[in-house]
């Protein structure tokens, strides 16, 4: 703003610069009567976080990177084939029920046609931690153990749980929990389990959206996870695992989606259920 002297009392009156300027003249002006210099702050440049990335030397190939990381998930504690954590103690805050929860279940085959049985089913917490792990004895005699996929030999039904005590079990855990899995819909259907839609997250359909097949979880895996899982004989908690991380990585835009579409669809007070 300019100053003014008033002719009469002598008060200062001010006025609006009329272009920028007679604001810089204003500002000249000031600083010659008053003695005063501007002073210029040095910026001070803030290093800008980037995600961490992969760093491979010149001899190591994508593959083989990939190679070495099979077997456990970034980040998640290491699990043998059979339930065992690999390296460490499982600390009790880590073993708790988290709001989400990931599950994945082996199947055998049973009587004359072979058909699928639940065997094993393991569920993992947020932070990877497995929370159970357990084979299943089917009702039915097992006629296919299906080895070279699901992992389970003869030896580890002998003492397996009862179907019925299982279920029970996986019930009471998964009640009002958010159950993260890789085409889950076959597991509630082998524990014959009834989990509420909207507290589904199948991975196998989030991630078929941009895509015209059904991925697989080793593609999907291997592709957003730079892991290499299912190699010969599944591991159930590794599985699980794998599902969890991939839910965690988009959980943000996933959840996004589902209060997006519940607001679109919501019809006489009450609300759809979202798409998995």
């Amino acid at each position: 703003m300019t100053s003014k002297q008033a002719p009469l009392t002598g008060r200062v009156v001010t006025a609006f610069p009329k272009s920028r300027e007679d604001a810089s003249q204003n500002w000249k002006l000031l600083m010659s009567q008053t003695g005063i210099r501007p002073t210029t702050k040095r910026r001070i440049e803030k290093p800008v976080s980037k995600p961490e990335e992969v760093k491979l030397n010149d001899e190591t190939t994508v593959s083989e990177y990939v190679e070495n990381r099979k077997g456990f998930i970034p980040g998640f504690p290491e699990y043998d084939s059979a339930g065992k954590i690999v390296g460490q103690s499982p600390i009790e805050v880590n073993m708790r029920r988290t709001w989400c929860l990931a599950m994945d279940c082996e199947m055998v085959g049973v009587g004359p046609l072979k058909e699928s049985a639940l065997a094993r089913v393991s569920i993992v917490n947020e932070n990877g931690y497995c929370i159970l792990d357990t084979f299943v004895k089917p009702k039915v005699k097992v006629t296919d153990y299906r080895t070279a996929v699901s992992g389970v030999r003869e030896s580890d039904l002998a003492n397996a749980e009862s179907f019925d005590v299982v279920v029970r079990r996986v019930a009471e855990i998964l009640k009002d929990r958010v159950v993260v899995g890789h085409a889950v819909e076959h597991d509630f259907k082998a524990l014959l389990i009834r989990h509420p839609k909207h507290k589904i997250r199948d991975t196998a359909r989030f991630y078929k959206r941009a895509r015209t097949f059904t991925p697989g979880l080793k593609y999907l895996a291997r592709k957003f996870l730079s892991i290499e899982i299912q190699e010969g004989e599944h591991n159930s908690i590794l599985d699980a695992q794998a599902a969890m991380k991939l839910y965690l990585i988009n959980r943000k835009d996933w959840e996004e989606q589902i209060k997006s579409y519940r607001r679109t669809h919501h019809r006489g007070g009450v609300s759809l259920a979202a798409p998995l």
